[in-house]
């Protein structure tokens, strides 16, 4: 059997067990809106809770709490669907959800921590409000915050402020920082973004790594403030939103013949079905006699596959949010301004690699998505108990909790995902949160290591570089089957990411790729279990 046609088979043998599941009430479908309800009580909890006194709003959030883990625990237990790549994402958007809820409402304050980014229309009468939520007047300067004008009248420049001018729009605006509001409308578009908000990007809470917005407040969450700027952002200017628009309709193609070859590559290999171990013979003839290659190969595959797919996604934002109607002074969202799509992966990886070695890697290099939800718990640590984050114990704390975290995030996927070999199901424990569980303690051994080996001797720079690239390339290598496997035994590989591959066009595959049901309307059963099923 071709591996193409194993491919299939397997894909239908899935499905048909999936159906099976369905009817027999094993599992069932992930249904909308009823599964989604926990990110709707997270919402009104912050609109209200706030507003609340001190003491009521305690005794509230415990119910509150238990609703929104309770819900979802049993959404990740009874839901699955093979179009959330194959379950994968009813686990992951569960488990950030509890973490989220955990660091909005048990780990920070609303009112006191949060800042937003906010349009103003210039000589509107929009109001601004202060940082303890009362509105003032409209104005293009403001105490304590800043206020910069945004004119597409204006010629463009390159600058490394945040007022860039936005030549595509044609309503001029200011932008402010925004404390959580008390009028109930902006409050409600203000926590909208809030939760949303991936990266931060228009939050006080906005990772260093992106260039520094100018007179942006203090980060209340850093528990180490960096002592230098961003080489990166002492060296370049941020681009402007019609160069971020040009670079984002270039990567557009480049990345869906990307993903399409990644998805090419991965139908042919039974390993990524959980077929077959990382190590067993390749199907590529010149590489079955090499299982040094053949490991590496498949590796650097699953690596691929996973930067070229979340690109593929954050590449959108850049490339349609400009596009809608400008509706900024209206949501408050400056969506038109460069500022607002920092780059997802670092600019500088090898740089970056050769100087921090695994920590570089995993906190610079790799896409910071989950940073604000996971280390908000170690935060809340180092303030309360007046801990030195930049110690050994701080560290740890902050590394062990964060990729604590992050295990549960991949384990909680992989547990909800519909494996294609039972057999061969995942191991959310022992697979993809063993993996993450590892980084820490490597990041760990290898900053020891490198104090102990450093205190002793001072060695030449490209030593230690060299030292960097070593340690992170062996771990990687030991470690880096451990999620690899796990994530061929999810079946997240066979999700079909495009509609028409180029690729298996070409080999007489087939060009066009989805097929099945995808969604269904729900009628039957109990009112609260009716809604849009995603199968």
């Amino acid at each position: 059997m071709s591996a193409d046609a194993l491919y299939r088979q397997v894909q239908a043998d899935r499905l048909q067990r999936y159906e099976d599941a369905i009817t027999t009430g094993v599992y069932r479908p992930y249904i909308w809106p009823w599964d989604t309800l926990p990110a709707l009580w997270l919402f009104l909890g912050l609109l209200i809770l706030p507003r609340l006194p001190g003491k009521t709003a305690r005794i509230v959030r415990i119910p509150l709490l238990a609703l929104i883990f309770g819900q979802g625990a049993w959404t990740c237990m009874r839901a699955r669907s093979i179009q959330m790549a194959g379950g994968y994402g009813i686990g992951l958007t569960d488990d950030w959800g509890f973490i989220m809820t955990a660091a909005l409402l048990c780990f920070s304050d609303l009112k006191q921590d949060f800042q937003r980014l906010e349009a103003r229309p210039i000589g509107g009468s929009a109001p601004v409000e202060d940082h303890t939520g009362s509105a003032q007047s409209t104005a293009t300067e403001a105490n304590g915050s800043l206020t910069e004008r945004t004119d597409s009248r204006m010629e463009q420049k390159p600058s490394s402020t945040l007022g860039q001018v936005d030549e595509s729009r044609a309503h001029p605006y200011t932008v402010d920082w925004q404390s959580y509001p008390s009028d109930i409308k902006h409050c409600v578009l203000w926590i909208t973004d809030l939760l949303i908000s991936f990266r931060g990007v228009n939050w006080n809470y906005r990772l260093v790594n992106f260039h520094p917005f100018h007179s942006a407040p203090q980060n209340p969450f850093e528990a180490e403030r960096p002592d230098h700027k961003s080489r990166t952002a002492e060296k370049t200017a941020p681009p402007s939103i019609n160069d971020i628009q040009r670079k984002a309709r270039r990567s557009a193609i480049l990345l869906y013949l990307g993903l399409d070859l990644a998805k090419t590559l991965v139908i042919h290999d039974p390993y990524y079905f959980g077929l077959a171990p990382i190590d067993s013979p390749h199907p590529l003839w010149l590489l079955q006699s090499h299982p040094f290659l053949t490991r590496l190969c498949r590796l650097l595959l699953s690596l691929y596959s996973i930067i070229v797919a979340l690109s593929c996604i954050f590449n959108l934002s850049p490339l349609l949010f400009p596009l809608l109607p400008d509706f900024s002074t209206q949501t408050g969202h400056p969506i038109s301004h460069p500022s607002m799509y920092p780059p997802l992966w670092s600019p500088t990886p090898i740089t970056d690699l050769l100087r921090g070695g695994l920590p570089a890697f995993w906190g610079k290099i790799w896409h910071q998505m989950f940073r604000f939800g996971i280390s908000q718990p170690s935060a809340y640590l180092i303030r309360r108990y007046h801990l030195n984050p930049r110690s050994q114990s701080g560290r740890a704390l902050q590394l062990l909790i964060a990729f604590g975290l992050t295990a549960s995030i991949h384990a909680m996927a992989a547990a909800t995902s519909f494996p294609p070999n039972p057999l061969n199901p995942p191991r959310p424990i022992t697979g993809s949160g063993l993996f993450f569980v590892l980084q820490a303690l490597g990041m760990l051994a290898q900053t020891a290591f490198a104090e102990a080996v450093g205190s002793k001797k001072r060695w030449p720079v490209g030593a230690r570089k060299a030292g960097n690239a070593a340690f992170v390339v062996v771990w990687l290598w030991y470690t880096g089957p451990i999620l690899s496997d796990d994530f061929a035994r999810t079946g997240v590989w066979m999700f079909e990411p495009l509609p028409i591959s180029l690729f298996r066009g070409l080999a007489g595959e087939g060009w066009w790729c989805w097929g099945g049901r995808w969604a269904g309307l729900v009628w039957d059963g109990p009112w609260y279990r009716r809604g849009i099923a995603l199968y």
